[in-house]
């Protein structure tokens, strides 16, 4: 055994990615092949499957909820030029989820206004990554990326379960618009609630409310060369996209107030925000832009702000 030589720290041990990061929350849209018989000795891998998924064994706290709580794996098959496929198991969170957003809420409505200075500066302030780099790591055209932190709630034996440690919801290319619709339609939601609870203007933030998620409409890409695929994305489940658990359209203020009690995060909940903001900004800024030295922490995010593609007009009555 070697002699230790006091001046050089302790040895490190090398992981696939840093331990303090948030865990990634993903979303198969259709095009990764998926085994949900995780255990079998010879599992079956397909396409065409969608939902929300992340890696185990990344970190302990969200292997334990996903152990306590039942909740099933599966294994992803990434194919690797010049090489054999990667197999990785992962924990398979189902179609639906919720999630609730540590942000104040999108300044833009699209990818493309969101990328825009000075909204582009806004939008990492408010705790959501963005940036469409001109090259990927690959040497291909760049694609669009955003991230924002948040947590998981998990609906589990007739009742819902949260995961209070941050996780960053990801999303490229085609799917930064769908997240960053989602994330919109949360804001819309919180303007709503404010109406119907008598509350000021931006008092109800992102955060307030639990962004229920699940798969939208499947839509069909083709290529120049004529080649087609089908997706599936994830959107909104706010009523404000479609209707109540009835079939009827939300579109009375006694349907409204019967709804957002059901999607109200606990009061305590502003705690755990207060917490892991400074964090998740620092997360959405060195995502977006390269990290800054000397940048403040705030306490707590920036009251929500009404998105548009200009200058948000004044609120109309509901």
């Amino acid at each position: 055994m070697s002699t230790v030589v006091s001046a050089l720290p302790p040895r490190n041990t090398p992981t696939e990615r840093a331990t303090s990061e948030a865990p990634l929350l993903q979303w198969a849209n259709g095009k990764l092949e998926l085994a949900v018989n995780a255990d079998d000795p010879k599992p079956r891998f397909f396409s065409g499957q969608a939902g929300f998924f992340t890696e185990t064994g990344i970190h302990a706290e969200l292997d334990q909820f996903c152990g306590r709580y039942q909740v099933p794996s599966l294994l992803v098959r990434h194919a690797r030029s010049g090489g054999p496929a990667k197999i990785v198991r992962h924990w398979n969170l189902g179609e639906e989820i919720g999630f609730v957003p540590i942000t104040s809420g999108p300044v833009r409505t699209s990818v493309a206004a969101s990328l825009r200075s000075p909204a582009h500066e806004r939008t990492a302030a408010a705790g959501i990554g963005l940036r469409w780099p001109e090259q990927g790591h690959d040497g291909r055209k760049g694609r669009s990326r955003m991230a924002v932190r948040g947590y998981l709630v998990l609906q589990t034996a007739g009742a819902r379960q949260m995961f209070t440690v941050p996780m960053s919801l990801t999303a490229h290319s085609l799917m930064t618009d769908y997240l960053l619709a989602a994330l919109v339609e949360q804001a819309a939601v919180c303007a709503i609630a404010e109406r119907i609870w008598g509350r000021p203007a931006g008092s109800v933030n992102c955060y307030d409310l639990r962004l229920p998620l699940g798969p939208g409409e499947e839509i069909k890409l083709s290529n120049q060369a004529g080649d087609s695929t089908t997706l599936t994305p994830f959107r909104s489940l706010h009523p404000a996209t479609g209707t109540g658990a009835d079939g009827r359209p939300l579109t009375s203020v006694e349907d409204w107030a019967a709804y957002l009690p059901t999607v109200r995060c606990p009061e305590g909940l502003s705690r755990l925000v207060s917490r892991d903001w400074p964090a998740a900004e620092r997360a959405a800024r060195d995502f977006s832009f390269p990290p800054q030295a000397g940048r403040a922490d705030t306490g707590m995010p920036p009251a929500r702000e009404e998105s548009s593609e200009v200058d948000p007009p004044a609120p109309e009555p509901f």
